[in-house]
């Protein structure tokens, strides 16, 4: 991925291959409100940057959404022209107080940002670099009469095929602290310019996403692994659901939940008979208290081998300090061998009420339904990814790993439903069961599905718990998490 400037008019902008919202995420949103600068300001009048630095640190600290419109069509990341971009953002300072780093994340693209006081000139630089090797410096000073407005200089911007480019913007913030709007306008060294904008929206002041997710999973794995079932239903939310490839129906509310593990250790014939495993491999606020979190799991029997492995992708409700789960979802990983129908003998029938019907949801989400399962028919890989979020991660059964981002997702229908897979022009069929409200953007939801061939042979079923955005009159998927029926 590179940054290759192509000159479209006077007035506009344009990389040729990196997606110009990676442009405005890594310009921009490293432009932290720094302090004022030693030109803009005279010394008497200054305060020091490490003073500076500290109130910077502690309005910056935290999660955040970053919002941005696509200036271009963009296909590598699966994106037109006009399209609501998302990143999320993570600025966390040092132990010492004295560095604050921040990982922009986009699809697999992470764009990283320090910032620090420069010594001896009062003054607090960020330095930034892009996936691609691009680097850029930036010079923010605080705006004279009104505190909460910055304006910032972009310095020593250079990018793999040569070019350079500078700029300037300004920065405002909230009188909460929960919104900064940045507009800017970069100009490349032969004159032509683009105007950009953006947003980020706070989501939680703590950056601490990967070590309660991990946590929670460490509750659980010792709950687990000494078949503690009052232990293992404390981590759920009481309204929370599980869906898990050892059922063919999700499992709604505490209650029921426990019950399952109840009836899963009763039927062991040895105490020792398996230990469970799981690491996390990525998690990130998406909305205030609520985390979103996957990795990969594997039962482990008595001699070290390894009986069962999959992956999982949970929604985490933040509550006094612990996370909780609201919503899990782990499936088996299988290989197209391993597909086959003769567990339909034994299928339950499908519940025909949603238990949150009267959503305005519901309509976008068999919308998506609708359009994923025509991509299916005609092995449309471009269709499928993009009913993704540019920032959508996909765990399914019969893909190896996660997928994150249009082009690996794009990618794991290649492998996953393409030439040679069981499920290859399948006719699938998907319903939706429950959900459970995030925000007024986000949903989890949960459901079945079931794919035939175009004859109406049973090929294989199971189960999906998802987590859709909603923006534009449709959802589109954060995260997949399906698989097979055991």
């Amino acid at each position: 991925m590179s940054f290759a400037f192509k000159k479209v008019s006077q007035h506009t902008l344009i990389p040729k291959r990196m997606p110009i919202t990676a442009v405005i995420t890594g310009l921009l949103l490293c432009s932290l409100p720094i302090t004022a600068n030693a030109e803009d300001k005279k010394p008497a009048d200054s305060r020091s940057a490490s003073q500076e630095f500290a109130e910077l640190t502690e309005l910056m600290k935290g999660s955040w959404r970053v919002e941005n419109t696509a200036m271009r069509d963009d296909p590598e990341h699966g994106q037109k022209k006009g399209d609501p971009v998302v990143a999320y953002a993570t600025i966390t300072p040092n132990l010492a107080g004295t560095v604050l780093q921040w990982d922009v994340q986009f699809g697999s693209d992470v764009t990283r940002g320090l910032v620090s006081v420069t010594p001896g000139s009062n003054q607090i630089r960020s330095f930034n670099t892009a996936p691609d090797g691009a680097h850029w410096e930036l010079i923010i000073s605080q705006a004279k009469k009104n505190k909460n407005n910055w304006k910032f200089k972009l310095a020593n911007a250079s990018f793999p095929t040569g070019e350079t480019a500078t700029g300037n913007g300004t920065w405002k913030i909230s009188e909460n602290g929960n919104l900064f709007t940045t507009e800017a306008t970069i100009k490349s060294a032969d004159g032509t310019t683009i105007e950009l904008n953006n947003r980020m929206v706070r989501l939680s002041k703590s950056t601490d996403a990967e070590k309660l997710a991990s946590a929670s999973i460490r509750r659980f794995l010792r709950n687990f692994n000494t078949r503690n079932v009052s232990g293992l239903a404390d981590e759920f939310m009481e309204n929370s659901v599980r869906v898990v490839s050892l059922y063919q129906l999700p499992l709604e509310g505490r209650d029921a939940i426990a019950a399952s593990f109840e009836e899963r250790f009763a039927a062991e014939e040895d105490a020792n008979a398996g230990s469970l495993d799981a690491v996390v491999a990525n998690a990130r606020y998406i909305s205030e208290n609520v985390i979103l979190a996957d990795g990969t799991w594997q039962i482990i029997d008595a001699e070290g081998n390894t009986v069962r492995a999959g992956k999982w992708g949970n929604v985490l409700q933040v509550v006094d300090g612990q996370c909780k789960l609201l919503m899990e979802s782990a499936h088996s990983e299988i290989t197209n061998e391993e597909v086959s129908e003769e567990k339909s003998a034994g299928r339950l029938p499908v519940p025909e009420a949603l238990t949150a019907k009267d959503d305005p949801v519901v309509p976008l989400l068999e919308r998506s339904i609708m359009r994923y399962t025509a991509g299916m028919r005609t092995s449309d890989f471009d269709a499928l990814a993009r009913e993704f979020t540019p920032d959508g991660v996909q765990l399914v059964g019969n893909v190896t790993g996660p997928s994150r981002g249009y082009k690996e997702i794009a990618k794991a229908f290649s492998v996953g439903v393409g030439e040679g897979s069981p499920y290859e022009k399948t006719v699938l069929e998907g319903k939706v069961l429950g959900l459970r409200r995030i925000d007024d953007q986000l949903v989890a939801a949960y459901g079945v599905w079931s794919a035939q061939t175009p004859d109406g042979e049973l090929i294989d079923f199971g189960q999906w718990g998802n987590v859709f955005r909603q923006a534009d009159g449709e959802a589109k998927m954060i995260i997949e998490s399906a698989g097979s029926f055991e």
